[in-house]
């Protein structure tokens, strides 16, 4: 049986999501630091959505997010697949790599396309430049352990 959620927040329940499911495989979706601030302050200034996180509270959580994984020793790391949100929805390959390592049947590229099309439609919307974010992302994200989780997927 596979059960998902799709939900940022999730790394804080992390303690008690592995010790009720000990046999899980989990797939963490690690997305760029500037992009993640990018969407909460997107989101938080937007008057039809309820978000009300702002994009600093962005880098903290996603920096708590990949710390908290990373730390966990190697036996549960091993029952993690690493995916970086701008490659997996960019194609069907992508996705079904997934669904593969996961034991499930691959879907045909139709069922994937529209998942696809909405990536793509999203990564093309311009965003204007905003300075202040790269900084802050410069300064404040935790690259070191960004990279220990990338060199988990490479």
């Amino acid at each position: 049986m596979m059960i998902g959620d799709k939900y940022p927040l999730l790394y804080k329940n992390l303690e008690v999501i592995l010790q009720r499911f000990p046999q899980a495989e989990h797939v963490y979706i690690v997305r760029n630091p500037l992009s993640v601030i990018e969407s909460y302050n997107s989101r938080f200034t937007d008057l039809n959505d309820t978000w009300n996180r702002p994009w600093k509270l962005g880098l903290e959580e996603w920096n708590a997010s990949i710390r908290t994984v990373m730390q966990q020793p190697e036996e549960v790391l091993r029952k993690f697949h690493f995916i970086i949100y701008e490659n997996f929805f960019s194609s069907a390959v992508h996705m079904n790599a997934l669904y593969e390592a996961l034991g499930a049947s691959p879907l045909s590229e139709d069922q994937l396309t529209s998942f696809v099309e909405k990536f793509r439609a999203l990564n093309e919307k311009p965003v204007l430049r905003n300075d202040e974010f790269r900084a802050f992302v410069a300064r404040h994200a935790d690259w070191a352990t960004y990279n220990r989780l990338l060199d988990r997927i490479n």
